[in-house]
């Protein structure tokens, strides 16, 4: 299985490079389509592996959270996730991700403030659950386009 992401040409200008490395190194099939370390990309299936996946320092809170909500698809062994940073400067977003997937079913070991195991599983969905209104989502809309 192969997929291609296409997306608003203001987002390539945001590096995807850690992400990406990360993702590698992990055996992951992972080729730029246009400038190195940018979308658009090309990734290359057989699944989201398990074991230990190692991403560099300083890494945004949403390339972490991205593999952690990925984490439960794991094939072959649960996901371990391991952060060079000691301590995360996006460490709250980190925990938002690990509440909402505890909320959904799928509890994260959480050893120290950089590495995180991921069970393999599926998501339930809680009888009842409030989204919580964010004003920086929104922004997009209103970008030029």
């Amino acid at each position: 299985m192969r997929a291609h992401t296409h997306t608003h040409t203001h987002t390539h200008t945001y590096t995807q490079g850690p992400l990406v490395e990360g993702l590698r190194a992990h055996g992951h099939a992972i080729d730029y389509l246009g400038a190195e370390g940018h979308l658009p990309l090309k990734v290359t299936g057989g699944g989201f592996k398990g074991g230990k996946l190692h991403l560099e320092g300083k890494v945004s809170s949403q390339f972490v959270s991205s593999v952690l909500l990925s984490g439960p698809m794991a094939v072959g062994e649960p996901l371990e996730v391991i952060l060079a940073e000691e301590n995360p400067t996006s460490a709250g977003y980190i925990d938002m991700t690990i509440s909402v997937m505890k909320q959904f079913g799928i509890e994260v070991k959480q050893f120290g403030t950089n590495r995180f195991v991921v069970p393999q599983g599926v998501y339930r969905n809680p009888e009842q659950y409030e989204v919580e209104s964010d004003a920086s989502s929104s922004t997009y809309v209103l970008e030029p386009h």
